[in-house]
């Protein structure tokens, strides 16, 4: 795994739970030594809700914040972040407890975490929740790894 991150063009963390999915890899000593010392650039994708348990009243820049704190430094270099707001009525309405709210949107806190953010209309809404728009995720993705080296 080691020599795969050493030897990409660029490094994706994410979607996914920032405690018990995103972490848990950063806490290897030999990823997150990896991660930082890549010439890949490090794009997050930041989740769109928060989640019970884990990141009430989380900004995208809280997320960022923590993830740069396992890593020892400032590693990320992109965030993707959704920028639609989900509809009140989903919201309302969810069956799933999981999703709380929508996550806050920073700017000032992602300025301090020095990462390039990249907003987009991410939101997928499927009836089993909020999810994000995979082709727009993927052509995001590719426009981070078109541009300038790290």
């Amino acid at each position: 795994m080691v020599s795969a991150i050493m030897q990409a063009d660029t490094v994706v963390l994410g979607p996914g739970s920032l405690f018990s999915s995103i972490l848990p890899n950063v806490a290897i000593e030999d990823i997150r030594k990896a991660i930082l010392d890549t010439p890949a650039k490090v794009v997050y994708i930041c989740n769109i809700m928060t989640q019970l348990g884990e990141t009430e009243h989380f900004s995208d820049a809280d997320h960022v914040r923590v993830i740069n704190e396992h890593l020892g430094a400032k590693g990320i270099d992109t965030v993707l972040v959704n920028k639609t707001p989900v509809p009140y009525e989903f919201l309302e309405n969810a069956s799933e407890k999981d999703y709380l709210v929508q996550i806050t949107h920073d700017r000032k806190g992602l300025a301090e975490e020095e990462a390039q953010v990249i907003g987009c209309d991410f939101l997928n809404i499927e009836k089993s929740g909020v999810y994000h728009n995979q082709d727009k995720l993927v052509a995001s993705i590719i426009d981070v790894m078109n541009n300038t080296a790290k």
